[in-house]
């Protein structure tokens, strides 16, 4: 739950309640979220601080939280959980380039998520791919 939290605050851009998500989920980072009795296997934690990275601004430590949060669900072999994770690190380079960052233009937006999406019939993630990374 603490990690959903994260997403819900990068919404609303409240850095100060950000940061102490981010500092509550730092020890977690090499974790999975899970519901329940283990039946229900979410996202890396480490997606979440990566989410809550590119809300504080901290842009090399959300590329390494989204980079090893996609090893772990490649690992598991959760493909609509690594086109989730491409679409917020896409987010953020684009979010590092509105903010003036020097340099930020150099990287590429991941564009699997894209291919996952129509792969696996993710209506939603080919949509937001559309109007986030062919614009």
């Amino acid at each position: 739950m603490l990690a959903s939290l994260a997403q819900v605050l990068q919404y609303l851009n409240d850095v100060r309640r950000t940061t102490r998500v981010y500092e509550w989920l730092k020890p977690y980072a090499k974790f999975i979220q899970i519901a329940g009795n283990s039946a229900i296997c979410g996202a890396p934690v480490s997606d979440a601080l990566g989410v809550a990275a590119t809300t504080l601004g901290r842009w090399d430590e959300a590329r390494t939280y989204f980079d090893d949060a996609i090893a772990q669900e490649t690992r598991m072999g959760a493909r609509p959980r690594i086109a989730w994770t491409l679409c917020s690190h896409a987010q953020m380079l684009q979010t590092r380039a509105h903010a003036g960052r020097q340099g930020a233009s150099c990287h590429t937006p991941p564009r699997g998520s894209k291919a996952i999406g129509a792969e696996l019939g993710m209506r939603r993630i080919g949509a937001w791919a559309e109007s986030h990374l062919d614009a």
